[in-house]
């Protein structure tokens, strides 16, 4: 079943970063759709989308520290953002 929301998802989200690893929210199949609101009877946009939560560890930088600030952090992210969604999809796969 796919996930609904009113707010438009961003592909991954950083949900909480500790110890040198983040939980992450992997979106992906993102869909529009326009629905009528039972209570207002005005238009609504709706998001769906297949999603997983996974925790994800940071590799070592040059210093051999972790990731250490949220700027290096969401690049690291986006450098490897398909890896990322890659990993998260084959959570989805039943053998």
């Amino acid at each position: 079943m796919k996930t609904e929301s009113t707010i438009e998802p961003n592909e991954i989200y950083i949900d909480k970063i500790k110890g040198g690893r983040a939980r992450l929210l992997c979106r992906w199949n993102l869909e529009t759709v326009t629905r009528i609101d039972e209570m207002t009877d005005e238009e609504q946009t709706i998001y769906r989308y297949d999603e997983t939560a996974l925790w994800w560890t940071f590799p070592l930088i040059d210093s051999g520290n972790q990731l250490d600030n949220i700027t290096t952090i969401n690049q690291y992210i986006q450098n490897n953002k398909a890896e990322i969604l890659n990993f998260a999809k084959a959570t989805e796969v039943s053998l």
